[in-house]
């Protein structure tokens, strides 16, 4: 019984360990990518609670209406409250981040308990100070979907609950609240109705109309609100054959660059499989083939050569994590039946976050294939040994701690790039003058803070005499060429002196990747230019 109790508190230990390492990595970071946006609605709604999706947001060429945007508003109510009582610096509102993490951590822990018991502190570790999880927590909604939708799939595999009434109603309404952060959690729903049918729950079928009825509730009040209904009114393009297939290469592209946790799996697969020439031969294949995706990069895209090796690694990683899993598929299909309904639920949530990404999602990033992680660690942790292996735990967790440190570090000089250029750039320029400026993300945080003005094509011209500062390598408005600007000067990086990890890549690669989510490069963050309207 000591034995246990001290076992107990070790684990809670460790897992506070890993929740506060998460955190620290975040916890004074500067705001970046989409955090402007969501403080920019949160800031309305504290102000007009019963109207979330009618106030206008600057978020392309012009201000538009919250309900252009992607995103239903629970995590902004969530943001709007907590910054009303604590305000809306980077520590506050990244402590309320870290409260999901938190939840990230007990509920994947919790899984893991009742599935891989053995691994489950190994994988908790791999998952929440892994490089997507770590760097994306930011103060976008992808990190607290992922810690509800463990939430909901916690309740589902939790073997004692006080009844099924309650179990089922509570992942109802855990689902709905992960729908109302984000439309991407819309699987949940059908992911309840099939594991209820096929446990024969059918007198808690109900269960699922609890999210149905939210979101006729969330509806209705969107039509009395703006007229529309926002589920149905959000932007969408026509999905090609080819752009399904471009968006399942980078898919699994992003999959390889954040899946450090791979070396786990395939040291497990070398001891089993891999024996004297078969192995060498194995490795001979592999490199072969490694080296030809890297040519077929290089010359498709006309990449440098590190880039092309970069990318040609990440699609064999990802490729080989996805064929491990469906080697998992069939042992598991080949196993007791008992270990099948478990199991087979895991693939149900891993194929379905992974297809709505691939299928819908308007662009591919890492965050976005976060959400696929959880259950692909438990799928390939449910194949390892029955004893541990320490010392490939230790490496596997080794680099991802390496690649993690890497990026983190990496992205928070890319953010805090913006965040000490503004102020500097206002308090350059004279006092009494008027300075606009385009570009969006972390950048239109700060410069709203050190006293510019936010273009609007639509709205707003610079008069002669104001400044107009533009940063390049930020998602902005594009100058009209009729303005007559005159260039007084550009803010640029110091030259780096040797390779370092590079989340940006010329835009933000880790949050909108093309082909590369990160890379090691000099490249300098983008220059800033400041012009002036002759008199």
């Amino acid at each position: 019984m000591i034995g246990r109790t001290r076992l107990f508190i070790d684990e809670r230990a460790l897992l506070a360990l890993i929740w506060l390492l998460a955190t620290a990595c975040n916890l004074g970071k500067a705001y970046h990518i989409d955090d402007t946006a969501h403080l920019e609605i949160a800031a309305w709604i504290e102000a007009h609670p019963a109207a979330p999706m009618s106030g206008l947001v600057n978020w392309g060429d012009s201000a538009e209406p919250i309900h252009e945007l992607n995103q239903p508003s629970l995590y902004f109510y969530m943001l709007a409250g907590w910054g009303r009582i604590f305000g809306y610096g980077e520590v506050a509102m990244h402590t309320l981040q870290s409260l999901f993490t938190l939840a990230a951590t007990f509920f994947f822990f919790g899984i893991a308990r009742v599935l891989v018991p053995a691994h489950a502190l190994i994988l908790t570790a791999l998952l929440i100070l892994g490089p997507a999880f770590v760097v994306g927590q930011n103060l976008m909604v992808d990190v607290p979907i992922l810690a509800l939708s463990l939430a909901f799939f916690y309740v589902l595999f939790k073997p004692r609950m006080q009844s099924e009434h309650v179990r089922y109603a509570l992942a109802g309404g855990i689902a709905s609240a992960a729908m109302l952060m984000k439309y991407s959690c819309l699987p949940l729903l059908p992911i309840l109705v099939i594991h209820l049918v096929a446990r024969k729950q059918f007198r808690v079928l109900y269960a699922a109309l609890i999210p149905v009825a939210v979101l006729a509730a969330w509806s209705l009040f969107n039509y009395f609100e703006y007229g529309s209904v926002h589920l149905f009114d959000r932007p969408a393009e026509a999905r090609t054959i080819e752009k399904t297939i471009s968006m399942a290469g980078r898919w699994i592209i992003a999959l390889g660059s954040i899946a450090p946790f791979s070396v786990l799996i395939l040291a497990d697969a070398f001891s089993r499989v891999m024996k004297g020439k078969a192995s060498r031969r194995v490795i001979a294949i592999a490199g072969v083939l490694l080296f030809v995706a890297a040519a077929l990069f290089y010359f498709r895209s006309h990449a440098h050569w590190p880039h092309a090796f970069l990318a040609a690694l990440f699609l064999a990683n990802g490729t080989f994590l996805l064929v491990m899993t469906g080697l998992a598929l069939r042992a598991q299909c080949r196993g007791p039946a008992q270990s099948t309904g478990p199991a087979l639920l895991l693939y149900l949530w891993f194929a379905a976050t992974a297809a709505f990404m691939v299928l819908l999602a308007p662009f591919l990033a890492t965050r976005h294939v976060l959400l696929s992680i959880a259950p692909l660690l438990l799928i390939l942790g449910m194949q390892l040994p029955a004893v541990p292996r320490p010392r490939t735990a230790f490496v596997a967790l080794l680099a991802t701690v390496f690649l993690t440190a890497g990026l983190v570090t990496a992205d928070r000089r890319f953010a805090d790039y913006y965040r000490k250029n503004a102020p500097a750039i206002r308090s350059s320029l004279p006092a009494d003058s008027t300075i606009w400026f385009t570009g969006h993300w972390g950048w239109q945080w700060y410069a709203k803070q050190s006293g510019m003005r936010q273009i609007d094509l639509s709205r707003s011209k610079p008069g002669p005499g104001d400044y107009v500062v533009n940063p390049l390598a930020v998602n902005r408005q594009d100058i009209p060429s009729e303005w007559k600007l005159e260039l007084v000067d550009v803010v640029e990086e110091p030259p780096v002196p040797r390779p370092r990890f590079n989340t940006a890549n010329g835009g933000a690669s880790f949050y909108a990747a093309s082909h590369l989510p990160w890379s090691i490069s000099r490249e300098p963050f983008g220059p800033i230019e400041i012009y002036r309207v002759p008199e």
